[in-house]
């Protein structure tokens, strides 16, 4: 028999520079604090290769997995800035974790949705969430969510990746627990609702 060998998830350091904000879209402050956005004006980071390179004036998000820091998101603050988000350290793989999952855990129901800032604005109408960081459900992520024992909720975008998400999840998790779908119409999603 083949054993697999576990991955460790190594805790992340977040940068120095990152400053606490107290305003992103229509975000309550304390919302704000309690993921711990906060925003960089400069940030050295690395490519799968090896090689580095600086991206400018970012909200970072730290993701939190298994009670550590792992991993930090960075979102674009400019509309024409490439990437639009970044996951660091590189080699961090998202399809193995769940944005917001510890704060989950114990709860009887459960929204899964594509983003970070969608977990948030769940969290501002007390509803606990998690994402999977884009319109996919992975294996591992599929697992965890079983894990919860938790009634699940999808809330994906209301695009066609979203759309076909949903239909991914739902047969995924039929059978296997309670589930329901919230829809959004064509370019909606729960952060812009």
């Amino acid at each position: 028999m083949n054993k697999r060998k576990k991955k460790d998830i190594n805790e992340y350091k977040v940068p120095s520079n990152a400053k606490p904000i107290a305003k992103f879209r229509d975000f309550k402050s304390e919302t704000l604090q309690h993921f711990g956005v906060a925003f960089v004006d400069l940030i050295k980071l690395e490519k799968k290769n090896g090689e580095e390179y600086t991206l400018r004036d970012r909200i970072l998000f730290p993701i939190t997995f298994n009670g550590k820091v792992v991993g930090v998101s960075l979102r674009r603050t400019k509309s024409k800035d490439v990437p639009k988000w970044s996951h660091q350290p590189v080699h961090l793989e998202v399809g193995n974790i769940l944005y917001n999952y510890d704060n989950v855990i114990g709860k009887e129901c459960v929204v899964v949705c594509e983003g970070i800032v969608d977990v948030m604005a769940f969290y501002e109408i007390g509803i606990p969430a998690v994402c999977t960081f884009g319109a996919n459900i992975t294996d591992k992520q599929y697992s965890l969510l079983i894990k919860t024992g938790a009634d699940l909720v999808f809330a994906y975008d209301g695009d066609k990746a979203g759309i076909k998400v949903t239909n991914k999840a739902i047969e995924m998790f039929k059978n296997k627990a309670n589930i329901s779908v919230i829809e959004f119409s064509e370019g909606k999603d729960p952060a812009n609702i």
